[in-house]
Protein backbone atom coordinates (compact mmCIF):
# COMPACT_ATOMS: atom_id res chain seq x y z
CA UNK A 1 0.00 0.00 0.00
CA UNK A 2 1.05 3.61 -0.43
CA UNK A 3 2.92 5.17 2.45
CA UNK A 4 1.98 8.47 4.00
CA UNK A 5 4.76 11.01 4.19
CA UNK A 6 2.96 13.52 6.37
CA UNK A 7 5.55 12.95 9.11
CA UNK A 8 8.59 13.32 6.85
CA UNK A 9 9.12 17.01 7.67
CA UNK A 10 8.15 16.82 11.35
CA UNK A 11 10.51 18.51 13.85
CA UNK A 12 11.17 15.18 15.54
CA UNK A 13 13.37 12.19 14.65
CA UNK A 14 10.78 9.98 16.33
CA UNK A 15 8.01 11.10 13.98
CA UNK A 16 10.25 10.97 10.94
CA UNK A 17 11.14 7.36 11.74
CA UNK A 18 7.46 6.48 11.27
CA UNK A 19 7.02 8.39 8.01
CA UNK A 20 7.72 5.44 5.69
CA UNK A 21 5.66 2.86 7.54
CA UNK A 22 2.65 1.29 5.73
CA UNK A 23 0.27 3.33 7.88
CA UNK A 24 -1.45 6.55 6.89
CA UNK A 25 -0.07 8.38 9.91
CA UNK A 26 -1.16 11.94 10.66
CA UNK A 27 0.67 14.33 12.96
CA UNK A 28 -1.27 15.75 15.89
CA UNK A 29 -3.54 18.48 14.54
CA UNK A 30 -6.74 19.48 12.83
CA UNK A 31 -6.20 17.54 9.58
CA UNK A 32 -6.58 14.20 11.37
CA UNK A 33 -9.45 15.38 13.53
CA UNK A 34 -11.37 16.78 10.56
CA UNK A 35 -10.99 13.52 8.66
CA UNK A 36 -12.24 11.52 11.66
CA UNK A 37 -15.22 13.84 12.09
CA UNK A 38 -16.16 13.86 8.40
CA UNK A 39 -15.85 10.07 8.02
CA UNK A 40 -17.03 9.21 11.55
CA UNK A 41 -14.00 7.01 12.17
CA UNK A 42 -12.42 6.54 15.58
CA UNK A 43 -8.95 7.92 16.19
CA UNK A 44 -5.95 5.74 16.98
CA UNK A 45 -3.46 7.93 18.86
CA UNK A 46 -0.02 6.43 19.48
CA UNK A 47 2.20 8.45 21.84
CA UNK A 48 5.91 7.77 22.34
CA UNK A 49 9.36 9.29 22.09
CA UNK A 50 12.63 8.70 20.30
CA UNK A 51 14.60 6.90 23.00
CA UNK A 52 11.80 4.61 24.21
CA UNK A 53 12.78 0.91 24.00
CA UNK A 54 9.22 -0.44 23.76
CA UNK A 55 8.34 2.24 21.19
CA UNK A 56 11.15 0.91 19.00
CA UNK A 57 9.94 -2.66 19.46
CA UNK A 58 6.38 -1.85 18.54
CA UNK A 59 7.55 0.08 15.47
CA UNK A 60 9.64 -2.87 14.27
CA UNK A 61 7.28 -5.68 15.11
CA UNK A 62 3.86 -4.09 14.55
CA UNK A 63 3.75 -0.74 12.77
CA UNK A 64 6.10 -1.88 9.98
CA UNK A 65 3.69 -4.69 9.05
CA UNK A 66 1.67 -4.29 5.83
CA UNK A 67 -1.46 -5.99 7.20
CA UNK A 68 -1.47 -3.83 10.31
CA UNK A 69 -1.07 -0.76 8.12
CA UNK A 70 -3.97 -1.74 5.88
CA UNK A 71 -6.44 -2.45 8.71
CA UNK A 72 -5.40 0.53 10.83
CA UNK A 73 -5.58 2.99 7.94
CA UNK A 74 -8.90 1.65 6.60
CA UNK A 75 -10.96 1.63 9.77
CA UNK A 76 -9.27 4.28 11.95
CA UNK A 77 -7.51 7.63 11.62
CA UNK A 78 -4.00 6.97 12.96
CA UNK A 79 -2.09 9.79 14.71
CA UNK A 80 1.54 9.62 15.83
CA UNK A 81 2.55 11.91 18.70
CA UNK A 82 5.99 12.71 20.07
CA UNK A 83 5.20 13.26 23.74
CA UNK A 84 8.12 15.71 24.03
CA UNK A 85 6.63 17.95 21.35
CA UNK A 86 3.13 17.76 22.85
CA UNK A 87 3.42 17.01 26.57
CA UNK A 88 -0.09 18.37 27.19
CA UNK A 89 -1.51 15.73 24.83
CA UNK A 90 0.49 13.08 26.66
CA UNK A 91 -0.60 14.43 30.06
CA UNK A 92 -4.29 14.28 29.16
CA UNK A 93 -4.27 10.78 27.68
CA UNK A 94 -1.88 9.36 30.27
CA UNK A 95 -4.08 10.77 33.04
CA UNK A 96 -7.10 9.14 31.41
CA UNK A 97 -5.20 5.85 31.16
CA UNK A 98 -4.17 6.04 34.83
CA UNK A 99 -7.78 6.78 35.79
CA UNK A 100 -8.88 3.53 34.13
CA UNK A 101 -5.93 1.18 34.48
CA UNK A 102 -4.00 2.53 37.45
CA UNK A 103 -0.78 2.37 35.45
CA UNK A 104 0.57 3.46 32.09
CA UNK A 105 3.69 3.63 30.00
CA UNK A 106 4.99 4.23 26.49
CA UNK A 107 4.12 3.71 23.81
CA UNK A 108 0.72 4.85 25.02
CA UNK A 109 -1.81 3.69 22.43
CA UNK A 110 -5.27 5.22 22.63
CA UNK A 111 -8.51 4.55 20.76
CA UNK A 112 -10.74 7.62 20.87
CA UNK A 113 -13.91 9.05 19.39
CA UNK A 114 -13.58 11.40 16.38
CA UNK A 115 -13.75 14.25 18.94
CA UNK A 116 -10.68 12.80 20.67
CA UNK A 117 -12.32 11.41 23.80
CA UNK A 118 -10.66 8.10 24.73
CA UNK A 119 -12.39 4.77 25.29
CA UNK A 120 -9.56 2.19 25.21
CA UNK A 121 -5.83 2.11 26.08
CA UNK A 122 -2.90 -0.25 25.87
CA UNK A 123 0.89 0.01 25.75
CA UNK A 124 2.99 -2.55 23.88
CA UNK A 125 1.23 -5.43 22.09
CA UNK A 126 2.62 -7.95 19.57
CA UNK A 127 1.28 -8.02 16.02
CA UNK A 128 -1.35 -10.77 16.33
CA UNK A 129 -2.80 -9.38 19.56
CA UNK A 130 -2.91 -5.89 18.06
CA UNK A 131 -4.62 -7.07 14.88
CA UNK A 132 -7.22 -8.93 16.92
CA UNK A 133 -7.85 -5.80 18.95
CA UNK A 134 -8.24 -3.69 15.79
CA UNK A 135 -10.92 -6.00 14.40
CA UNK A 136 -12.82 -6.18 17.72
CA UNK A 137 -12.85 -2.41 18.17
CA UNK A 138 -13.74 -1.86 14.51
CA UNK A 139 -16.77 -4.13 14.95
CA UNK A 140 -17.74 -2.48 18.23
CA UNK A 141 -17.58 0.96 16.65
CA UNK A 142 -19.73 -0.11 13.72
CA UNK A 143 -22.28 -2.00 15.84
CA UNK A 144 -22.28 -0.32 19.27
CA UNK A 145 -20.78 3.13 18.81
CA UNK A 146 -23.38 4.63 21.18
CA UNK A 147 -21.97 2.55 24.02
CA UNK A 148 -18.37 3.55 23.21
CA UNK A 149 -19.43 7.20 23.08
CA UNK A 150 -20.97 6.89 26.55
CA UNK A 151 -17.80 5.30 27.91
CA UNK A 152 -15.71 8.08 26.32
CA UNK A 153 -17.91 10.86 27.76
CA UNK A 154 -17.70 9.44 31.27
CA UNK A 155 -13.94 8.96 31.04
CA UNK A 156 -13.49 12.50 29.71
CA UNK A 157 -15.37 13.86 32.75
CA UNK A 158 -13.27 11.77 35.16
CA UNK A 159 -10.04 12.87 33.46
CA UNK A 160 -11.01 16.52 33.65
CA UNK A 161 -11.70 16.17 37.37
CA UNK A 162 -8.32 14.52 37.92
CA UNK A 163 -6.50 17.37 36.17
CA UNK A 164 -8.43 20.23 37.79
CA UNK A 165 -6.84 21.59 40.96
CA UNK A 166 -8.95 22.15 44.05
CA UNK A 167 -8.71 25.41 45.93
CA UNK A 168 -7.84 25.56 49.60
CA UNK A 169 -5.51 26.84 52.29
CA UNK A 170 -2.18 25.09 52.79
CA UNK A 171 -0.87 24.23 56.24
CA UNK A 172 2.68 23.57 55.19
CA UNK A 173 3.97 21.88 58.33
CA UNK A 174 1.12 19.35 58.50
CA UNK A 175 1.29 18.49 54.80
CA UNK A 176 5.06 18.21 54.91
CA UNK A 177 4.84 15.66 57.72
CA UNK A 178 2.22 13.67 55.81
CA UNK A 179 4.34 13.61 52.66
CA UNK A 180 7.47 12.64 54.59
CA UNK A 181 5.60 9.74 56.15
CA UNK A 182 4.51 8.48 52.72
CA UNK A 183 8.09 8.61 51.42
CA UNK A 184 9.33 6.80 54.52
CA UNK A 185 6.80 4.04 53.85
CA UNK A 186 7.84 3.52 50.21
CA UNK A 187 11.56 4.02 50.80
CA UNK A 188 13.73 0.97 50.05
CA UNK A 189 15.97 0.53 53.13
CA UNK A 190 18.13 -2.06 51.39
CA UNK A 191 19.05 -0.23 48.18
CA UNK A 192 17.82 3.33 48.59
CA UNK A 193 15.31 4.94 46.28
CA UNK A 194 11.58 4.33 46.36
CA UNK A 195 9.58 1.20 45.74
CA UNK A 196 10.67 -2.42 45.53
CA UNK A 197 10.57 -2.80 41.74
CA UNK A 198 12.01 -0.72 38.91
CA UNK A 199 14.01 2.24 40.19
CA UNK A 200 13.78 5.81 38.91
CA UNK A 201 15.74 8.84 40.11
CA UNK A 202 12.51 10.52 41.38
CA UNK A 203 14.34 13.84 41.70
CA UNK A 204 11.37 15.95 42.90
CA UNK A 205 11.23 13.67 45.96
CA UNK A 206 14.97 14.18 46.49
CA UNK A 207 14.46 17.97 46.43
CA UNK A 208 11.84 17.50 49.13
CA UNK A 209 14.15 15.31 51.24
CA UNK A 210 16.89 17.91 50.90
CA UNK A 211 14.53 20.58 52.23
CA UNK A 212 13.64 18.38 55.20
CA UNK A 213 17.26 17.48 55.89
CA UNK A 214 17.95 21.21 56.08
CA UNK A 215 15.28 21.39 58.78
CA UNK A 216 17.09 18.76 60.82
CA UNK A 217 14.98 15.73 59.85
CA UNK A 218 17.52 12.95 60.25
CA UNK A 219 15.53 10.30 58.45
CA UNK A 220 15.16 12.60 55.43
CA UNK A 221 18.92 13.15 55.48
CA UNK A 222 19.52 9.40 55.64
CA UNK A 223 17.12 8.58 52.79
CA UNK A 224 18.58 11.35 50.62
CA UNK A 225 22.23 10.48 51.17
CA UNK A 226 21.75 6.75 50.74
CA UNK A 227 19.77 7.21 47.51
CA UNK A 228 22.34 9.61 46.05
CA UNK A 229 25.15 7.26 47.09
CA UNK A 230 23.48 4.21 45.53
CA UNK A 231 22.73 6.02 42.28
CA UNK A 232 26.32 7.28 42.05
CA UNK A 233 27.76 3.77 42.37
CA UNK A 234 25.13 1.72 40.57
CA UNK A 235 24.21 0.72 37.05
CA UNK A 236 21.95 3.77 36.79
CA UNK A 237 25.13 5.77 36.16
CA UNK A 238 27.40 5.38 33.15
CA UNK A 239 30.73 4.99 34.95
CA UNK A 240 32.76 4.95 31.76
CA UNK A 241 31.28 7.82 29.76
CA UNK A 242 29.39 9.87 32.32
CA UNK A 243 25.72 10.69 32.74
CA UNK A 244 22.75 8.69 34.01
CA UNK A 245 20.35 6.28 32.38
CA UNK A 246 16.59 6.82 32.68
CA UNK A 247 15.88 3.97 35.11
CA UNK A 248 16.77 0.43 36.12
CA UNK A 249 14.39 -2.49 35.73
CA UNK A 250 15.47 -3.99 39.06
CA UNK A 251 15.30 -2.95 42.69
CA UNK A 252 19.10 -2.95 43.14
CA UNK A 253 19.87 -0.30 40.47
CA UNK A 254 21.89 -2.85 38.44
CA UNK A 255 20.13 -3.35 35.07
CA UNK A 256 19.12 -0.14 33.31
CA UNK A 257 17.15 0.69 30.26
CA UNK A 258 19.90 2.57 28.49
CA UNK A 259 18.30 5.78 27.25
CA UNK A 260 19.81 8.99 28.62
CA UNK A 261 17.47 11.96 28.95
CA UNK A 262 18.62 15.58 29.16
CA UNK A 263 16.09 16.35 31.89
CA UNK A 264 17.54 13.60 34.09
CA UNK A 265 21.11 14.84 33.62
CA UNK A 266 20.03 18.38 34.50
CA UNK A 267 18.08 17.50 37.63
CA UNK A 268 20.64 15.02 38.93
CA UNK A 269 23.41 17.58 38.45
CA UNK A 270 21.38 20.03 40.50
CA UNK A 271 20.48 17.71 43.38
CA UNK A 272 24.08 16.45 43.73
CA UNK A 273 25.30 20.05 43.68
CA UNK A 274 22.74 21.02 46.33
CA UNK A 275 23.80 18.11 48.53
CA UNK A 276 27.46 19.14 48.22
CA UNK A 277 26.62 22.51 49.76
CA UNK A 278 26.04 20.63 53.03
CA UNK A 279 28.44 17.68 52.93
CA UNK A 280 31.52 17.27 50.78
CA UNK A 281 31.99 13.99 48.94
CA UNK A 282 34.69 13.15 46.36
CA UNK A 283 32.31 10.64 44.80
CA UNK A 284 29.57 13.23 44.32
CA UNK A 285 32.07 15.75 42.91
CA UNK A 286 33.11 13.09 40.43
CA UNK A 287 29.44 12.67 39.47
CA UNK A 288 29.21 16.38 38.68
CA UNK A 289 32.44 16.51 36.71
CA UNK A 290 31.77 13.40 34.64
CA UNK A 291 28.15 14.29 33.90
CA UNK A 292 29.12 17.76 32.72
CA UNK A 293 31.90 16.29 30.57
CA UNK A 294 29.44 13.82 29.01
CA UNK A 295 26.92 16.57 28.21
CA UNK A 296 29.43 18.87 26.54
CA UNK A 297 31.07 16.00 24.66
CA UNK A 298 28.04 14.09 23.36
CA UNK A 299 24.87 16.15 23.79
CA UNK A 300 25.90 19.64 22.65
CA UNK A 301 24.67 20.84 19.28
CA UNK A 302 26.70 22.95 16.81
CA UNK A 303 24.58 25.94 17.93
CA UNK A 304 25.76 25.50 21.52
CA UNK A 305 22.44 24.11 22.76
CA UNK A 306 21.77 20.62 24.10
CA UNK A 307 19.94 17.74 22.48
CA UNK A 308 16.97 16.04 24.10
CA UNK A 309 18.15 12.46 24.62
CA UNK A 310 20.40 9.57 23.64
CA UNK A 311 18.89 6.29 22.51
CA UNK A 312 18.78 2.99 24.37
CA UNK A 313 19.18 1.04 21.14
CA UNK A 314 22.49 -0.05 19.59
CA UNK A 315 22.96 -1.94 16.30
CA UNK A 316 23.91 -5.04 18.31
CA UNK A 317 20.95 -4.75 20.65
CA UNK A 318 19.69 -2.61 23.51
CA UNK A 319 22.57 -1.28 25.60
CA UNK A 320 25.26 -3.19 23.68
CA UNK A 321 27.35 -0.02 23.31
CA UNK A 322 27.86 0.10 27.10
CA UNK A 323 28.69 -3.56 27.80
CA UNK A 324 32.01 -5.42 28.21
CA UNK A 325 33.05 -9.04 28.59
CA UNK A 326 35.99 -10.51 30.47
CA UNK A 327 37.45 -11.55 27.13
CA UNK A 328 37.53 -7.89 26.06
CA UNK A 329 39.16 -6.90 29.34
CA UNK A 330 41.88 -9.46 28.75
CA UNK A 331 42.80 -7.81 25.47
CA UNK A 332 42.91 -4.33 26.99
CA UNK A 333 44.39 -4.91 30.45
CA UNK A 334 46.33 -8.18 30.12
CA UNK A 335 47.42 -9.26 33.61
CA UNK A 336 45.22 -6.63 35.30
CA UNK A 337 42.04 -7.88 33.60
CA UNK A 338 40.89 -9.92 36.60
CA UNK A 339 41.26 -6.91 38.89
CA UNK A 340 39.28 -4.65 36.54
CA UNK A 341 36.56 -7.30 36.21
CA UNK A 342 36.22 -7.50 39.99
CA UNK A 343 36.09 -3.71 40.44
CA UNK A 344 33.40 -3.22 37.80
CA UNK A 345 31.54 -6.55 38.16
CA UNK A 346 32.24 -7.68 34.59
CA UNK A 347 31.25 -11.29 33.85
CA UNK A 348 31.89 -13.64 30.93
CA UNK A 349 28.62 -12.49 29.40
CA UNK A 350 28.34 -8.84 28.26
CA UNK A 351 28.09 -6.77 31.45
CA UNK A 352 27.56 -3.13 32.37
CA UNK A 353 30.37 -1.71 34.54
CA UNK A 354 29.15 -0.57 37.94
CA UNK A 355 30.39 -0.37 41.53
CA UNK A 356 29.07 -1.46 44.88
CA UNK A 357 31.61 0.52 46.88
CA UNK A 358 34.30 3.11 46.25
CA UNK A 359 37.33 1.06 45.15
CA UNK A 360 40.93 1.52 46.15
CA UNK A 361 42.99 2.64 44.34
CA UNK A 362 41.01 5.13 42.26
CA UNK A 363 39.97 3.35 39.02
CA UNK A 364 40.23 6.45 36.80
CA UNK A 365 42.99 4.97 34.60
CA UNK A 366 40.94 1.81 34.09
CA UNK A 367 37.91 3.94 33.20
CA UNK A 368 39.92 5.90 30.65
CA UNK A 369 41.08 2.72 28.92
CA UNK A 370 37.52 1.33 28.87
CA UNK A 371 36.28 4.62 27.44
CA UNK A 372 38.85 4.51 24.63
CA UNK A 373 37.80 0.94 23.85
CA UNK A 374 34.12 1.84 23.87
CA UNK A 375 34.42 4.91 21.66
CA UNK A 376 35.50 2.68 18.74
CA UNK A 377 31.97 1.25 18.69
CA UNK A 378 29.04 2.76 16.84
CA UNK A 379 27.33 4.96 19.47
CA UNK A 380 23.59 5.10 20.14
CA UNK A 381 21.64 7.66 18.14
CA UNK A 382 20.96 11.08 19.63
CA UNK A 383 17.50 12.68 19.44
CA UNK A 384 18.66 15.96 17.90
CA UNK A 385 15.56 18.02 18.50
CA UNK A 386 16.27 20.72 21.06
CA UNK A 387 13.72 21.79 23.67
CA UNK A 388 13.65 25.25 25.25
CA UNK A 389 12.50 24.18 28.71
CA UNK A 390 15.02 21.36 29.02
CA UNK A 391 17.89 23.64 28.06
CA UNK A 392 16.67 26.11 30.68
CA UNK A 393 16.53 23.29 33.23
CA UNK A 394 20.13 22.39 32.38
CA UNK A 395 21.16 26.03 32.59
CA UNK A 396 20.00 26.24 36.22
CA UNK A 397 21.85 23.02 37.01
CA UNK A 398 25.08 24.23 35.38
CA UNK A 399 24.99 27.43 37.42
CA UNK A 400 24.69 25.52 40.70
CA UNK A 401 27.36 23.04 39.59
CA UNK A 402 29.70 25.89 38.66
CA UNK A 403 29.35 27.35 42.16
CA UNK A 404 30.16 24.03 43.83
CA UNK A 405 33.14 23.29 41.57
CA UNK A 406 34.30 26.95 41.69
CA UNK A 407 34.42 26.83 37.90
CA UNK A 408 34.61 30.14 36.06
CA UNK A 409 34.56 28.12 32.83
CA UNK A 410 31.13 26.73 33.70
CA UNK A 411 29.84 30.17 34.61
CA UNK A 412 30.91 31.40 31.18
CA UNK A 413 29.33 28.35 29.58
CA UNK A 414 26.09 29.07 31.47
CA UNK A 415 26.02 32.65 30.24
CA UNK A 416 26.70 31.40 26.73
CA UNK A 417 23.87 28.87 26.95
CA UNK A 418 21.46 31.55 28.15
CA UNK A 419 22.24 33.75 25.16
CA UNK A 420 21.92 30.80 22.77
CA UNK A 421 18.48 30.04 24.21
CA UNK A 422 17.47 33.67 23.69
CA UNK A 423 18.69 33.66 20.10
CA UNK A 424 17.16 30.36 19.01
CA UNK A 425 13.91 30.17 21.03
CA UNK A 426 12.82 33.75 21.67
CA UNK A 427 11.32 36.04 19.05
CA UNK A 428 9.79 39.32 20.18
CA UNK A 429 7.25 38.56 22.87
CA UNK A 430 7.06 34.87 22.07
CA UNK A 431 8.97 31.79 23.15
CA UNK A 432 9.08 28.72 20.95
CA UNK A 433 9.30 25.19 22.29
CA UNK A 434 11.38 23.36 19.68
CA UNK A 435 14.50 24.11 17.65
CA UNK A 436 15.33 21.50 15.03
CA UNK A 437 17.58 21.63 11.99
CA UNK A 438 17.82 25.41 12.06
CA UNK A 439 14.11 26.19 12.54
CA UNK A 440 11.79 27.07 15.43
CA UNK A 441 8.58 25.12 15.94
CA UNK A 442 5.50 25.20 18.21
CA UNK A 443 4.54 27.86 20.76
CA UNK A 444 6.19 27.61 24.17
CA UNK A 445 4.42 25.87 27.03
CA UNK A 446 4.08 26.80 30.69
CA UNK A 447 7.13 24.69 31.55
CA UNK A 448 9.25 26.55 28.97
CA UNK A 449 8.36 29.97 30.41
CA UNK A 450 8.64 28.84 34.05
CA UNK A 451 11.98 27.08 33.60
CA UNK A 452 13.46 30.00 31.69
CA UNK A 453 12.27 32.43 34.37
CA UNK A 454 13.99 30.25 36.98
CA UNK A 455 17.21 30.15 34.95
CA UNK A 456 17.26 33.94 34.58
CA UNK A 457 16.85 34.29 38.36
CA UNK A 458 19.69 31.82 38.92
CA UNK A 459 21.92 33.89 36.63
CA UNK A 460 20.98 37.01 38.57
CA UNK A 461 21.91 35.29 41.84
CA UNK A 462 25.34 34.26 40.56
CA UNK A 463 26.25 37.41 38.60
CA UNK A 464 24.34 40.17 40.39
CA UNK A 465 23.50 41.66 36.98
CA UNK A 466 20.11 43.35 37.10
CA UNK A 467 19.39 42.60 33.43
CA UNK A 468 18.67 38.98 34.40
CA UNK A 469 16.26 40.03 37.14
CA UNK A 470 14.41 42.30 34.72
CA UNK A 471 14.28 39.53 32.15
CA UNK A 472 12.94 37.06 34.72
CA UNK A 473 10.12 39.43 35.58
CA UNK A 474 9.32 39.98 31.90
CA UNK A 475 9.19 36.22 31.29
CA UNK A 476 6.96 35.73 34.32
CA UNK A 477 4.55 38.38 33.09
CA UNK A 478 4.47 36.79 29.62
CA UNK A 479 3.72 33.46 31.29
CA UNK A 480 0.89 35.06 33.24
CA UNK A 481 -0.66 36.57 30.10
CA UNK A 482 -0.58 33.30 28.19
CA UNK A 483 -1.41 30.65 30.77
CA UNK A 484 -3.14 32.04 33.86
CA UNK A 485 -6.72 30.91 34.44
CA UNK A 486 -8.28 34.14 35.77
CA UNK A 487 -11.47 32.39 36.83
CA UNK A 488 -10.14 29.42 38.81
CA UNK A 489 -6.50 30.31 39.36
CA UNK A 490 -3.32 28.32 38.60
CA UNK A 491 -1.80 28.03 35.14
CA UNK A 492 -2.76 26.06 32.08
CA UNK A 493 -0.01 23.75 30.82
CA UNK A 494 -0.29 24.83 27.19
CA UNK A 495 -2.05 27.21 24.80
CA UNK A 496 -5.64 26.31 23.81
CA UNK A 497 -5.75 23.28 21.50
CA UNK A 498 -8.99 22.69 19.56
CA UNK A 499 -8.00 19.05 19.01
CA UNK A 500 -7.64 18.24 22.71
CA UNK A 501 -10.88 17.60 24.56
CA UNK A 502 -9.70 19.49 27.64
CA UNK A 503 -7.04 22.06 28.47
CA UNK A 504 -4.89 20.58 31.25
CA UNK A 505 -3.11 22.18 34.17
CA UNK A 506 0.16 20.48 35.03
CA UNK A 507 -0.04 20.40 38.82
CA UNK A 508 1.52 17.09 39.88
CA UNK A 509 5.25 16.43 39.87
CA UNK A 510 6.20 13.65 37.45
CA UNK A 511 9.84 12.94 36.59
CA UNK A 512 10.35 16.70 37.02
CA UNK A 513 8.71 19.49 39.04
CA UNK A 514 5.35 20.54 37.67
CA UNK A 515 4.94 23.71 35.64
CA UNK A 516 2.76 25.23 38.36
CA UNK A 517 5.34 24.50 41.06
CA UNK A 518 8.06 26.19 39.01
CA UNK A 519 5.74 29.12 38.28
CA UNK A 520 5.21 29.50 42.03
CA UNK A 521 8.98 29.40 42.60
CA UNK A 522 9.53 32.17 40.08
CA UNK A 523 6.84 34.38 41.61
CA UNK A 524 8.15 33.78 45.13
CA UNK A 525 11.71 34.71 44.16
CA UNK A 526 10.57 37.75 42.19
CA UNK A 527 8.55 38.94 45.22
CA UNK A 528 11.83 39.52 47.08
CA UNK A 529 12.52 42.39 44.67
CA UNK A 530 8.99 43.24 43.50
CA UNK A 531 6.62 42.88 46.49
CA UNK A 532 3.52 43.05 44.29
CA UNK A 533 4.41 39.61 42.93
CA UNK A 534 3.74 38.10 46.36
CA UNK A 535 -0.01 38.37 45.84
CA UNK A 536 0.22 36.41 42.59
CA UNK A 537 2.30 33.73 44.30
CA UNK A 538 -0.19 33.39 47.15
CA UNK A 539 -3.09 33.25 44.70
CA UNK A 540 -1.43 30.39 42.86
CA UNK A 541 -0.80 28.55 46.12
CA UNK A 542 -4.43 28.90 47.15
CA UNK A 543 -5.59 27.61 43.74
CA UNK A 544 -3.63 24.40 44.36
CA UNK A 545 -4.28 24.12 48.10
CA UNK A 546 -7.10 21.59 48.12
CA UNK A 547 -5.24 19.22 45.82
CA UNK A 548 -2.05 19.50 47.88
CA UNK A 549 -4.01 18.76 51.03
CA UNK A 550 -5.55 15.65 49.47
CA UNK A 551 -2.28 14.18 48.10
CA UNK A 552 0.73 16.06 49.48
CA UNK A 553 3.12 13.35 48.27
CA UNK A 554 2.24 14.32 44.67
CA UNK A 555 3.64 17.83 45.25
CA UNK A 556 7.14 17.24 46.68
CA UNK A 557 8.82 20.15 44.89
CA UNK A 558 6.14 22.62 45.95
CA UNK A 559 6.45 21.44 49.56
CA UNK A 560 10.23 21.86 49.32
CA UNK A 561 9.66 25.46 48.23
CA UNK A 562 7.32 26.03 51.15
CA UNK A 563 10.10 24.79 53.45
CA UNK A 564 12.25 27.55 51.97
CA UNK A 565 15.26 25.35 51.29
CA UNK A 566 15.30 24.85 47.49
Amino acid sequence: MARSFRLAEAPSPYLRDHAIQPIEWYPWGEEARNKALSQRKPLFISIGYSTCHWCHRMAREVFNDEEVGRVLSEYFVPIKVDRELHPAVDEVYMSACLTVNGQGGWPLNVFATPEGKPFYFFTYAPKEAFLGLLFRLKDLWLQKSERLLEVAEELARRTERSLSPEKGEIQASILTEKALKVFEEIYDPLYGGFGLGAKFPSVPILYFLFSQAQKGKRNAQKMLRETLYRMALSGLRDHIGGGFFRYTVDRGWTHPHYEKMLYDQAQLLEIYALYLTQEDSPLFREVLEETVEYLFREMRSPEGLFYTAQDAESPEGEGAFYLFTRKELQKVFKNQAQKVAEIFHIEDNPSLPYLTQIPEPNPSLFKKALFETRRKRLPPRVDEKILCGENALLLSALIKTAKILSSSRLIEASLGLYHKIKIHFCKGEDIYRVFYQGKRYLPGLLEDYARLTRAALDLYDVTGKKEFLIEARRLSRMMNERFEDPENGAFWASPPDPCLFLRPKEIYDRAWPSGNALAYEGLLRLAIHFPEEKERAMGLLKALGGSVKRNPESFPYLLALLAGEV
